[in-house]
């Protein structure tokens, strides 16, 4: 007996995405123009639309949730629930607390944000701002700059202040002298004031990384599969 077409799209949407799924929490905060907030509340931005379109078409269940960024890396660590974090650099040390997606998007060459008053002898360079012993780098705690420019920190040792403040501030301090430069991806420089401060491209910047969704364990690998096929059939 055959069964009515109607009944065999129950069973096959039914196989795609079981009722009572657990959601997907995807935790974003403010970084444009990555992932930022519209006048209505919904999260938009380079890495964030390229996502909704992939879990579009995966039809996996999610909802949004803003948490400062600070809070982020200890939500996949905590390993709870099927949280989510969007749009970070993959590194050894977060592939050992969670599992990353296929790439959301490709950053373009970071640039350095340096202050006005500190002098930049000859062509701009990395190896030339780090080996600059008069400067302070201002870090971004726990992020990652990319394999290559993360190498390079750590190889040079420039004398360097953490702080845990949002992108704007970083900026707003080397602009007021606090530190002497730091070190943001070419999309932001072109949507931060400059007061005090100005973006310098650098010769000897690495290519830009990639950015993924970083999932705690308890979301499953087939529910990162499913999103990894459909962001293959988003293509580049």
């Amino acid at each position: 007996m055959s069964l009515p077409r109607f009944a065999i799209a129950f069973v096959l949407a039914a196989a795609c995405c079981p009722l009572g799924a657990e959601p997907l929490v995807l935790h974003y905060f403010e970084r444009p123009p990555f992932y930022y907030s519209l006048p209505n509340g919904q999260p938009a931005g380079l890495v964030v639309d390229r996502l909704r379109r992939a879990l579009a078409l995966s039809g996996l269940p999610y909802r949004w949730q803003q948490t400062p960024s600070n809070r982020q890396l200890a939500q996949i660590e905590a390993d709870s629930g099927a949280d989510c974090i969007v749009g970070w650099f993959r590194t050894a040390e977060r592939e050992r607390i969670g599992r990353f997606s296929a790439p959301l998007y490709r950053d373009r060459p970071q640039v350095a944000i340096v202050n006005e008053s500190l002098p930049l002898d000859g062509p701009p360079a990395v190896a030339r701002l780090l080996a600059e012993r008069n400067g302070i780098f201002l870090r971004r705690e726990r992020f990652s700059y990319g394999h290559a420019l993360d190498a390079l920190l750590a190889a040079k040792k420039p004398r360097e202040m953490a702080t845990s403040v949002p992108i704007a501030d970083m900026v707003r301090m080397v602009g007021a002298g606090r530190a002497a430069y730091t070190f943001v991806s070419a999309e932001e420089a072109e949507t931060l004031k400059l007061d005090g401060a100005r973006a310098v491209t650098l010769a000897d910047m690495p290519a830009g990384e990639t950015r993924h969704l970083l999932c705690s364990r308890h979301v499953p690998a087939d529910t990162l599969a499913r999103l990894d096929a459909a962001l293959l059939k988003l293509g580049e």
